[in-house]
């Protein structure tokens, strides 16, 4: 089963995960959240 990160392309440790996911070779399940728009306050964030 694939780590997943939630992920915001607006958000500099998101992209810094990303590229340490990346050079350590990590297969990442990325979905994408955009946080100027509540989706923090989705069920599927709260689980």
């Amino acid at each position: 089963k694939r780590p997943i990160l939630y992920s915001d392309e607006a958000s500099p440790p998101c992209r810094a995960v990303l590229l340490a996911a990346e050079s350590l070779g990590l297969d990442l399940e990325i979905r994408e959240v955009n946080l100027f728009k509540g989706a923090t306050w989705s069920e599927e964030y709260k689980k």
